[in-house]
């Protein structure tokens, strides 16, 4: 098959929106990390009944660890993500303006 140009716009547009994509994991995924690692920091205890407070002392000494090493993995997952999609959309755009320089020389 032969490549012509609309080809190499069509996969450079491909790179575009998987650079848009990275950038919204960038974002996202980290800040999620954030929310999660945090969770039980803003809940205090002495807020609430005295019925209450144990269950809630409890849940955050066992839960706060936890949700602390899964915020910091889904920061770090949401790093790697966001730089190998930036690196696959940096290849599709170079890829699809390699082909489209290609076919217009060849024209």
């Amino acid at each position: 098959m032969k490549l012509e140009r609309k080809h190499g716009f069509g996969i450079m547009a491909l790179g575009c929106l998987i650079l848009t994509g990275a950038v919204l994991v960038f974002i996202s995924i980290p800040e999620w990390g954030n929310f999660i690692g945090s969770y039980f920091q803003g809940i205090n205890p002495d807020d609430y009944s005295a019925q209450v407070t144990p269950l809630l002392t409890t849940w955050k000494s066992l839960f706060s660890p936890l949700l602390a090493q899964v915020g910091g993995y889904m920061k770090a997952a949401g790093i790697f993500g966001g730089c190998a999609l930036s690196i696959m959309g940096l290849i599709a755009l170079f890829v699809g303006t390699t082909i489209a320089r290609q076919s217009a020389k060849s024209a």
